[in-house]
């Protein structure tokens, strides 16, 4: 029996662990949370810092697994990396991890090889106390190794630019900051395949977030609904994207703002889309597993970009956090058989905390539908939304 080691336990890993399983893979799952979700349908678990590459070196040094992947989980593409570099797997090269994880080196990328990007500039930790900020405001403040939205802010004037480096510095494990311009239209994110360093677009996907000041991301569409010459355009921008950061055989997961001046990249994954996107909604609206891509890539097996791909449509909404102690979520079971819902799930559990939304964290649960066009698929999302009630003690 082949085995497969998984880096990340989530919920949105659990697809990729049943399609393991599928295989008949023997399924590995390491993740720092004793109680992640997708542990229950593992062979074996390991805990541990997604980040501890000497860590995961040795849970895989005495497994012995076939292959190594990261799903969705853009913190653990380095550790892969570096599992794949000692042990001559198949997976990321160490450069190719490092410039699609670090976003100064990713936007310094974008920048050499003449990629649409916001301006920007990069503070250093110990330049914390006496910076100057030389992006025009408003801007964007981020570390440059964290995902998830997490620690990122907007700033519109020099007391919000100071406050906002602190706080966000104090998230990140370096304490490097990006300062970005602030970019104005629609987000979009794009998920491809690339494959012997060949990218591959599969889908577009709209994006909706919760706004200025912490841009959580709220639900994602597709496909997207841009016109024809937009998305062409999207696409050039994306493909750019993938070989600038030197990707070879790696899912991609690109994200876009479509500005005055046309689309510009905000960064890039070398993994699957996370959100549901890839693990559920590339395979409701296209028909193509990026999960079952992503166990070929691990194993170092060939594969193949199916060419005739489905023409529907699928979009998941989340239920967000207000601050308070959740307990209970109404209606659940009748939203789940309303025409249209191919999923309801509910995260949060009865006596846990939550602040105001700030990052992905802030999520209750979520609702998944599939349609024939966007627009129905949307609406449905929105419907089912609608009649679910969220109660706090």
């Amino acid at each position: 029996m082949k085995k497969l080691c998984i880096l990340g336990g989530s919920e949105f890993q659990i697809p990729l662990v049943n399609k393991s399983k599928e295989r008949g893979l023997y399924t590995i799952v390491v993740d720092m949370n004793p109680l992640s979700p997708a542990r229950a349908y593992a062979d074996a678990f390991y805990q541990t810092s997604l980040k501890d590459q000497e860590g995961i070196l040795n849970i895989v040094k005495k497994e012995k697994p076939d292959g190594i992947t990261v799903g969705m989980v853009d913190v653990a593409v380095r550790s892969e990396a570096y599992v794949c570099h000692q042990l001559q797997l198949s997976g990321h090269s160490l450069e190719s991890a490092l410039l699609s994880t670090d976003k100064y080196e990713m936007i310094k990328a974008f920048q050499k090889n003449q990629v649409p990007h916001p301006d920007f500039q990069y503070i250093a930790s110990e330049e914390l106390n006496h910076v100057v900020c030389h992006v025009p405001y408003p801007n964007i403040i981020k570390p440059i190794d964290m995902a998830g939205s997490r620690g990122i802010y907007l700033a519109n004037n020099d007391e919000e630019f100071q406050k906002a480096i602190l706080e966000s510095a104090a998230i990140s494990d370096t304490g490097d900051l990006l300062v970005e311009e602030y970019m104005t239209g629609p987000e979009v994110s794009v998920e491809m395949v690339i494959q012997h360093g060949e990218p591959h677009v599969i889908q577009i996907t709209d994006k909706t977030t919760s706004g200025a000041p912490y841009f959580a991301e709220t639900g994602h569409l597709q496909p997207s609904m841009l016109d024809a010459a937009t998305k062409e355009a999207i696409t050039k921008v994306a493909t750019q994207a993938a070989k600038a950061l030197k990707l070879d055989n790696s899912l991609g997961h690109a994200e876009l703002k479509i500005t005055p001046d046309g689309p510009k990249m905000i960064e890039m994954g070398a993994r699957l889309g996370g959100d549901g996107i890839a693990e559920q909604l590339i395979e409701l609206s296209t028909g193509v597993s990026f999960n079952e891509i992503a166990i070929h890539i691990a194993l170092g097996e060939p594969f193949t970009i199916p060419a005739n791909r489905k023409n529907k449509a699928s979009c998941i909404r989340f239920i967000t956090c207000r601050q308070g102690i959740f307990d209970s979520i109404e209606h659940e079971e009748e939203v789940k058989h309303m025409p249209g819902v191919e999923e309801v799930k509910i995260y949060a559990q009865p006596g846990e905390h939550f602040e105001k939304m700030k990052d992905n964290s802030g999520r209750l649960g979520h609702v998944i539908t599939s349609a024939d066009t966007p627009q129905e698929a949307k609406r449905l999302c929105d419907e089912a939304m609608s009649k679910l009630v969220v109660n706090y003690k």
